[in-house]
């Protein structure tokens, strides 16, 4: 008879699936003398720097506890930073040896320094050389970062390599993870812990990464058992639940469970999905014992399958963890549901209080939706910026006005102030990145121009009307940077569109009054979306190919004011362009990343570039530019000798003539000239292209070019942004999609004549007969808050 059932219900309260739940007993190997091994790996990357002076006493400590100086335990110890720089400290030492008076080793971790990149694939593969035969050995992994040096693709390849060989060769290696801070690449370190039976610890202050060493050494010093093997079952999904050690693991696979103490109190769920027919049959109650969703929620989480695990708490009913995590999709936010659903699973349930259904029963609307309304009514309110930026997190490098000269910083001569002292600013748009889940606010304000402390009203004869324009982020990579939008609006159509989204309650509508929009109870975007897979890609090229071609043959029909030379110099030093836009010089308060990123002031995270492509191209970069393409398949000449680096501009200077350019035995043509040729030569030599030729009046072009441009931005609006948001904040496939999932050998296979750039290699492709979708990992650097101050000590001295 089964324990209990429980259904996965999605955010609407719509049941998805249906499990019913069974303890299985299993046999305990018997404990067996042998040696035991700690191999501790500790990040000392740049972004240490704040914490490696505690990880390094919390190891010591725990090596002094005197029940394990008793055991004979081994340790091995190894630090890491960049690719391909460990450095093993000292190995395979028992740890009473590892104290000795004047111990060599004991200087050894003492004197660690953060220093550079993060790079853990060395390490672990060095971990493997001092494991010794049949030995239970525990390898735990310290970082506060994500493994992205030389790259996160690289490092990716590298750790499920090592996991592999692991899990083939190493029966008796487990791993446990230990994360430091809010910026570590959580789903990385859950996939080693959840792959080599361990858990992920996620350490919010040194008293628990002491605890996770402790422990991990106790149970070691007491000896573990053998492997466990665990065997699959047919349309079932196994999770052993390490109850003394509060930690589970799970698969539908055969899996070993590794690390298993002689009395530690273990229980085997077998989660079987059934018809609801059968599910409504089952002598149980639904819920009967919460414990198995818990158990089921986290497994589903180390198994990345962030979806399952979001619908089996939400049939929970538990409304504390779903109000908390039902919009988590960063490593951060990840790792802060993980540690939850394990305290649930402890029994930690003081703060529980059940829906009387389920379902979110969310009212409001998603922060994207919500753009879209403000962008909608965009001059029907301001913003109160003061009360904005006290519940702002910034995200990126500092950046400072000025220049660095050799090796000192010189600031920029000139200043913008603005001129308007209120709190409340315009708010001139919310854009959507085209490739990631960012959207960014720009806010506008009046301002002057100060030369040297001294106000400048008219700088090349023109009397100055200038604006300050700021950005900010207010969701960046899927994470909301703001926790208020607190709004003055003037429009009543406005404040009716909020009231119906129910971002504001149904009061009556007052000028006079700041509507505080509270972002902390909005997800990023609408979850559980169901998109067709984009099939615009085609339409798209062609609008990309026409547009850059109209406007290289356009150039300068709409340049607005003219100006002479000597005021475009004069304007130039006072940092402004010829449209009058205020453009200083910046730079970063450093001039060595890697000494900023070694001193504590950058960190970096992975982020993601979502694309659209096709069997040609994985995304519309791979086109050629306008003058580009014009070399690749045609010549110009001029009074009969043929132009060198001929351009569209040597139209507009003179009677020139063109013709097709004959091929060399190095020209290999591709798909993408088999879609620009056609188009470049109709303009160029045929009947035209939309009515239009290279010698077409400059305007006729250029108000092309603006017919073109609103296509091309209603096609990314509706059909590019919304996937690339949804796939690069929760990394998921989107529901519906009928996809295989390749990397970049495989798809060069598949599509031999593909272009694909070399920073694309690393990516992962989402591939369909007609469409493909690239989401491709790179390093984001970010200041940390001394990083900050450090920007603010340059721009004040």
């Amino acid at each position: 008879m089964p324990v209990t059932k429980f259904a996965l219900y999605d955010f609407n309260g719509n049941a998805r699936e249906h499990y019913v739940v069974d303890e299985i007993d299993i046999p305990k190997p018997v404990l067996e003398a042998s040696v035991s091994h700690h191999i501790v790996i500790i990040d000392r990357s740049g972004s240490m720097y704040s914490v490696i002076n505690d990880t390094k006493t919390m190891v010591e400590k725990v090596m002094t506890v005197e029940e394990f100086t008793s055991s004979g335990l081994l340790l091995t110890l190894i630090s890491y930073s960049s690719s391909g720089d460990y450095t093993v400290h000292f190995a395979r030492t028992p740890v009473a040896d590892v104290l000795a008076p004047d111990s060599a080793h004991v200087a050894a971790l003492r004197s660690i320094r953060a220093t550079c990149l993060t790079s853990v694939s060395g390490a672990l593969d060095e971990a493997l050389k001092h494991v010794g035969q049949g030995e239970t050995t525990a390898v735990s992994v310290h970082t506060d970062g994500y493994f992205n040096d030389r790259s996160p693709a690289a490092e990716a390849k590298a750790v499920d390599k090592w996991l592999t060989k692991v899990q083939k060769d190493f029966p008796n290696v487990y791993a446990n993870t230990i994360a430091y801070g809010n910026y570590t690449d959580f789903k990385m370190l859950d996939r080693i812990s959840q792959s080599l039976s361990g858990k992920t610890v996620v350490a919010r202050n040194v008293k628990q990464v002491y605890d996770a060493l402790h422990d991990t050494s106790a149970i070691l010093a007491g000896r573990v058992l053998p492997a466990i093997h665990v065997s699959a079952e047919p349309d079932a999904f196994l999770a052993f639940h390490n109850v003394t050690q509060k930690k589970v693991n799970g698969s539908a696979t055969d899996f070993k469970v590794k690390g298993v103490g002689p009395d530690d109190a273990t229980k085997l769920y077998r989660f079987k999905k059934v018809a609801e027919s059968t599910w409504q049959k089952a002598k149980v109650a639904e819920n009967a014992d919460l414990t198995p969703a818990y158990v089921f929620a986290r497994t589903m989480l180390g198994q990345q399958r962030l979806n399952d695990a979001k619908y089996a708490l939400v049939g929970t009913r538990d409304s504390s963890l779903i109000a908390k995590h039902f919009k988590a999709m960063t490593a951060s936010a990840l790792a802060d549901m993980a540690v939850d659903l394990e305290g649930r699973i402890a029994g930690e349930r003081e703060d529980f209080v059940a829906l009387d259904k389920a379902g979110l029963g969310f009212d409001t609307i998603s922060v994207m939706e919500l753009c879209s309304i403000l962008n909608k009514h965009r001059g029907g309110f301001t913003l109160n910026l003061t009360d904005f930026l006290a519940g702002y997190t910034r995200r990126g490098v500092a950046r400072v006005e000025g220049k660095w000269v050799d090796t000192i910083f010189v600031p920029a001569k000139t200043e913008l102030r603005p001129t308007d002292t209120d709190t409340h600013v315009n708010v001139t748009s919310f854009d959507l990145n085209n490739t990631t889940a960012n959207i960014n606010m720009q806010v506008v304000r009046p301002a002057d121009l100060y030369v040297e402390g001294e106000k400048k009203e008219v700088v090349a004869g023109k009397k100055l009307a200038l604006s300050e324009i700021r950005s900010y982020t207010l969701v960046g990579d899927g994470e909301i940077n703001a926790t208020t939008l607190p709004l003055n609006i003037s429009s009543k159509a406005l404040h009716g569109a909020l009231v119906k989204a129910n971002v504001l309650p149904a009061e009556k509508f007052s000028a006079k009054t700041v509507y505080t929009i509270d972002l902390t109870k909005m997800p990023a975007c609408p979850f559980g979306q169901s998109f067709a897979l984009p099939e615009v890609f085609d339409e798209l090229l062609g609008l990309l190919v026409k547009r850059a071609m109209f406007a290289a043959a356009s150039a300068g029909a709409a340049a607005g004011e003219a100006w002479s030379e000597e005021q475009l110099v004069e304007l130039k030093e006072h940092n402004l362009s010829a449209s009058l836009n205020y453009n200083p010089p910046t730079t970063n308060p450093y001039l060595v990343l890697n000494d900023a990123i070694s001193a504590g002031e950058v960190d970096s995270y992975t982020s993601y570039n979502v694309t659209l492509g096709d069997m040609r191209m994985v995304s519309a970069k791979a086109l050629y530019s306008a003058n580009e393409y014009l070399i690749r398949r045609f010549t110009l000449a001029k009074d009969g000798e043929e132009l060198k680096k001929a351009k569209f501009d040597d139209f507009r200077s003179g009677k020139v003539v063109v013709a097709e350019k004959a091929l060399s035995a190095r020209t290999k043509l591709n798909g993408i000239d088999d879609l620009m040729f056609p188009v470049y030569k109709a303009f160029l030599l045929g009947g035209g292209v939309d009515g239009l030729t290279v010698a077409s009046d400059s305007l006729d072009l250029a108000a092309k070019v603006n017919e073109l441009e609103e296509a091309i931005e209603n096609l990314y609006a509706t059909k590019v942004r919304p996937v690339a948001f949804y796939i690069g904040a929760t990394g998921l496939v989107p529901e519906g999609w009928e996809v295989t999932v390749m990397d970049a050998e495989a798809l060069k296979a598949k599509y031999p004549d593909i272009d694909i750039e070399k920073k694309q290699l690393e990516g992962t492709f989402l591939v369909s007969d007609t469409a493909l979708v690239g989401i491709f990992p790179e390093v984001a650097y970010y200041s940390t808050p001394k990083g900050v101050e450090a920007a603010r000590a340059l721009e004040g001295a």
